[in-house]
């Protein structure tokens, strides 16, 4: 949160989530601009355009992220330069594994993030992929400046946590009890470049 954030722990996220987007873009300019042009494909979040609790400076950092793009794509775009920037929401890997092991229930778990998603699943790693071949090929070539949301939808589905159906290990479960302890963890969509804090769940 905000209160408990440390001037410290600001800094190392933007220093890694915008800082290190701003210096692969400034060197990766001379060698495109010699070539007559290119495309930069960032990686931004959906948590740049939705926000969700207690992620106050990893939202910050991936909404940099997107301005940076818009910016580059207008400055750059004379040079022959595109860039676009892709938001993904919860994509299936390694890290969230920590948040659903940290779960009561880790098939309930997925079913409930799962059920967030009108395409009926989470994405993969290839999702992303994909889309950026496809951002940085010709076939994108009127194509700049843009946030390319990768979500299977969950952003214009059901957005928020899911009641009564996620809690984490050691709290009381709130089928049986009653109590400020017993609140269902929130569900955040995603996808995986910041490291868990305080127990909550992982980043988009």
């Amino acid at each position: 949160s905000l209160a408990s954030m440390t001037e410290a722990d600001w800094d190392l996220m933007m220093n890694i989530n915008l800082k290190g987007v701003f210096l692969c873009c400034k060197y990766a300019l001379a060698p495109m601009r010699r070539s007559g042009g290119g495309s930069i494909v960032n990686i931004g979040s959906l948590e740049g355009i939705a926000c969700n609790p207690l992620h106050t400076a990893y939202a910050a950092s991936k909404g940099g992220v997107h301005a940076l793009t818009r910016a580059l794509a207008v400055d750059l775009g004379p040079a022959g330069i595109r860039c676009n920037a892709i938001c993904p929401g919860w994509i299936n890997t390694a890290f969230n594994d920590a948040y659903f092991d940290g779960l009561t229930s880790r098939e309930a778990g997925l079913r409930a993030i799962t059920a967030l998603h009108p395409a009926g699943r989470l994405g993969t790693p290839g999702d992303v992929a994909e889309t950026a071949l496809w951002l940085a090929s010709d076939a994108a070539g009127f194509i700049t400046g843009q946030e390319v949301v990768v979500d299977g939808g969950r952003a214009v589905g059901h957005v928020g946590a899911v009641p009564g159906q996620l809690h984490r290990r050691g709290e009381a479960d709130p089928a049986v009890g009653a109590g400020d302890e017993d609140r269902p963890a929130a569900l955040v969509p995603d996808v995986v470049d910041a490291p868990l804090a305080h127990g909550t769940p992982p980043p988009s």
